[in-house]
């Protein structure tokens, strides 16, 4: 299995990207279609995005603070390893 990952900054367009390769065929598994800031919602993933803060916050930063250095700890790669795939 392959797993893609769109990576972009605030409002770079990752959410017009990612929408297109589904509109293209690329399953993406269960993202978010529609948000308060994105009407046409900004394809992310809710455990992704979970998993992405709490690494964040133990190594001291947030989504538009990041730290120095990631802190991976057994826990967070523990959490990675139970992340549904996109499709079967």
């Amino acid at each position: 299995m392959r797993t893609i990952l769109i990576l972009g900054m605030h409002r770079s367009g990752t959410s017009c990207l990612t929408g297109m390769l589904e509109q293209a065929g690329l399953p993406l598994g269960e993202v978010n279609t529609v948000s308060r800031h994105n009407r046409k919602g900004n394809r992310e993933n809710n455990e992704v995005m979970r998993l992405n803060d709490a690494v964040l916050a133990a190594s001291g930063g947030r989504w538009d603070q990041p730290p120095p250095a990631l802190c991976w700890d057994d826990l967070h790669r523990a959490e990675r390893e139970t992340l549904p795939p996109a499709h079967p």
